[in-house]
């Protein structure tokens, strides 16, 4: 029965060397002498219909028999080969080392290829190396010992393994590109979720009053200190309404005036007077004095889309202020009093 051989992810089945012998010996003398004729291509190549190759050499190395496949596959005639060695058909440095893997054998009886089947690299009459699968099997005949080598031609399998491996590997690296690609939207959207809060919590519990209108003068975002400076109950009540249905109307005259400025590219700080009428916090006096800065929102393009403010209360710090300046002109009045004698 043949026997089935593993070479690297490969299996082929070797024929058993005295059925081959027997096939040789019913050949005829000579494969070209017979009347078979030797298919090469243009470049010397052998033709793409490659059979398996059978070879027979002596214990010296000397080929004794070349047939058909083998004429195929190497390019050469059996005339061309037969009685020569058969490094004849290895590249180096296999060339040169073969002779001494004969003798080594013969000496020891270590074989390294001799009833196992591997891959070796084997040589055309035009010069061109090919990968190729081996095997080797030891027979003695008329009390001499030869030795019947089964070759295969595998260059086309090989670059297709090359070629499925290429693809693999190529897929592979897309597969690892796209999930590099995930993990980086997915660690971008997450340090976004939590600019998005950071920036949430500080519009939330700042002092001061903080909105921010399109350029329709609708309000997009406001916080809590907005909607207590104008009275308005909760922010979702500000949301979508337009600054003339928020504002008081000194507000609404500011805010117009300074949004001139602001799409002419100046950002605008000045002290406003609100109403105290409807705040929710306390006031002194009929208004809260507030210190309002305005500035806009561009996109990527710079292109302005929304208006930004925000007004913090100075009420307390006017008031001191008044007070240290009422003191100094008491303190003024009081000196210049006792300078005059008075």
């Amino acid at each position: 029965d043949p026997v089935s051989t593993a070479v690297g992810a490969r299996t082929w089945t070797p024929f058993p060397g005295i059925a081959v012998f027997s096939r040789l010996l019913n050949e005829n003398r000579g494969s070209t002498a017979g009347g078979a004729e030797v298919t090469v291509g243009g470049n010397g190549a052998p033709s793409p219909e490659i059979r398996e190759s059978v070879i027979v050499i002596d214990d010296a190395g000397l080929i004794l028999r070349f047939d058909g496949g083998a004429e195929q596959t190497f390019g050469y005639t059996s005339q061309e080969v037969v009685g020569k060695n058969v490094r004849l058909l290895m590249p180096e440095p296999y060339k040169t080392e073969h002779d001494q893997y004969l003798a080594n054998y013969r000496a020891t009886g270590d074989a390294h290829i001799i009833g196992i089947g591997r891959e070796v690299i084997a040589a055309r009459k035009n010069g061109s190396d090919f990968p190729a699968q081996l095997s080797v099997t030891e027979i003695e005949f008329d009390g001499a010992r030869a030795f019947i080598g089964i070759l295969r031609d595998i260059t086309a399998q090989v670059a297709a393994d090359a070629a499925s491996l290429s693809r693999e590997n190529a897929l592979a690296a897309v597969s690892e590109t796209v999930s590099e690609l995930r993990r980086s939207k997915k660690e971008a959207e997450e340090r976004e979720l939590l600019n998005q809060r950071r920036f949430e919590a500080v519009v939330a519990n700042t002092p001061s009053a903080i909105s921010v209108c399109d350029l329709g003068n609708r309000y997009t975002l406001v916080n809590d200190a907005f909607c207590q400076l104008f009275g308005n109950s909760a922010v979702a009540d500000v949301i979508g309404r337009t600054e003339d249905e928020i504002l008081s109307p000194a507000a609404l005259e500011c805010s117009q005036r300074a949004e001139v400025r602001i799409l002419d590219g100046e950002s605008v700080l000045e002290e406003e007077a609100i109403p105290c009428r409807g705040a929710t916090i306390p006031c002194r006096g009929d208004t809260i004095s507030v210190m309002t800065q305005r500035f806009a929102l561009r996109d990527f393009a710079g292109a302005i889309t929304e208006l930004v403010t925000i007004r913090t209360d100075i009420t307390y710090r006017k008031m001191i202020e008044r007070e240290a300046a009422e003191r100094i002109w008491w303190e003024e009045r009081i000196g210049a009093a006792i300078g005059n004698g008075k």
